[in-house]
């Protein structure tokens, strides 16, 4: 049972007496904080989340520069924001399966169950195009582990001449994939395959660029986690105890499927210290590249066509 005054029973006088946009985000903000509510699922901060939760619960457009907090709300859509702030304190799910959409870069894609919430670091690379030591446009892109689709739907707006293929094991993440290729008519361009990582690829297929953000959180992580990552999908965030078991097999497939000159961009979240002694430990031969992305310097590893 939820102790939060904004959620106790049906909206009282002092629920509707918020009157403003502004009131609803710093009343949901502030419950968020006090309920200590998850976050790193696209947001970073409460009131972040609490601006994003408001805003698309009203259709209003979530990045703008235009002064919304100051706009008076009908007692309809109070109640609307009563019953989606239940949903995120009391319930724990996350606002981007509440709302059915999460924004990455800027670009809106379909979020539900079926996949993990869009948040890769990859896209800082994609959007725009800002690959470190690239210096011709791929014109073969794999991305594994696609889940929704995002980062396949951002190569191939970034590099509008390439084929790409989006590869996942699931297929209700590839369904949902499907749905926002079609919302940014990608169908014709970018094809989606069931696999399990690189098996049901034609095995002399080679690529100029391969993204992965594979699954990378040890299991006691995962059980440790905020209830908001109950939500998600455990196949597309448990990767066993070390966190390496998806990343192990991906290193002894990928290095070899790259084209001369070609990239392999990973993700590893947190997991720094890990992926370092796999390399060390397992595949000495190979030197990993790490980039520097907006607030990190140790999330994302690269490997190039030339490392053998």
């Amino acid at each position: 049972m939820s102790t939060s005054p904004l959620l106790d029973s049906l909206p009282a006088e002092r629920e509707l007496a918020l009157l403003s946009i502004g009131d609803w985000i710093r009343a949901i903000a502030s419950e968020m904080s006090r309920m200590q509510t998850g976050l790193g699922q696209g947001v970073q901060t409460h009131w972040d989340d609490a601006r994003w939760l408001v805003l698309g619960g009203l259709a209003l457009p979530v990045e703008t520069s235009e002064p919304l907090e100051s706009l008076r709300l009908l007692p309809a859509e109070k109640l609307h924001l009563w019953m989606l702030t239940q949903r995120r304190i009391q319930m724990r799910e996350p606002t981007a399966y509440i709302l059915g959409a999460a924004m990455l870069r800027g670009h809106r894609f379909r979020s539900d169950p079926r996949a993990i919430i869009p948040r890769s670091l990859l896209a800082e690379f994609l959007s725009p195009a800002d690959i470190p030591g690239q210096h011709e446009a791929p014109e073969t892109i794999l991305d594994l582990c696609t889940g929704g689709g995002s980062l396949a739907i951002l190569a191939a707006l970034a590099y509008p001449e390439a084929e790409v293929l989006a590869v996942d094991i699931s297929p209700a993440a590839l369904e949902l994939a499907g749905e926002n290729l079609h919302d940014f008519g990608l169908t014709d361009r970018v094809r989606l395959v069931q696999s399990d990582l690189l098996a049901g690829l034609p095995s002399d297929s080679r690529f100029d660029l391969i993204l992965c953000n594979p699954p990378y959180v040890p299991t006691a992580s995962i059980d440790a986690a905020p209830e908001e990552f109950g939500h998600e999908p455990r196949l597309a965030l448990e990767a066993g105890d070390d966190g390496m078991q998806m990343l192990r097999r991906l290193l002894a497939q990928c290095p070899g499927r790259l084209r001369q000159g070609g990239q392999l961009l990973v993700e590893v979240g947190l997991e720094y210290k890990n992926t370092m002694a796999l390399f060390e430990h397992e595949f000495p031969a190979l030197e990993p590249i790490w980039l520097q992305t907006e607030e990190t310097t140790d999330q994302v590893f690269m490997l190039t066509g030339d490392t053998r």
